[in-house]
């Protein structure tokens, strides 16, 4: 995983988002970080405080379409670029700004995308790569 968002946007990363954490659990190893009115649930981050600000990013190919059992939420579909084996598609989420998710053109093709625009999105608790420390 890239160790700061300059790397991570070098390597394609094109989802880098800011978060606060506003739950640390180390007994059950859950860490809850706030992005506008998005909560996200991930994995313990040791090292880290509440009200803690941090950036992460995600994977485009990680980010799922459809519902989830956590870290899902809605996102309005803004476009999309076909690639030569993929289809990367675009969208805006409230709390994340934009977000693009990569999928297979199998996938893709078997995909509707209703009139309103808006799909459910899933941001996987492992696909979440918080940045350490002093990165930024």
């Amino acid at each position: 995983a890239p160790r700061d968002p300059g790397v991570a946007q070098l390597l394609g990363y094109g989802n880098i988002c800011t978060a606060v954490i506003e739950r640390l659990d180390p007994a059950v190893g859950v860490s809850r970080l706030r992005a506008g009115d998005l909560a996200l649930t991930l994995d313990y981050l040791p090292g880290r405080l509440l009200g803690d600000r941090v950036e992460f990013c995600i994977p485009p190919h990680r980010v799922r379409i459809g519902p989830a059992n956590e870290n899902q939420f809605e996102a309005e579909f803004t476009g999309e670029a076909r690639l030569p084996s993929t289809v990367r598609l675009f969208f805006r989420a409230a709390g994340l700004g934009e977000l693009e998710c990569e999928v297979s053109r199998d996938s893709y093709d078997s995909l509707s995308i209703p009139a309103s625009r808006k799909l459910a999105l899933s941001l996987p608790r492992n696909a979440v790569h918080v940045f350490e420390k002093g990165s930024s």
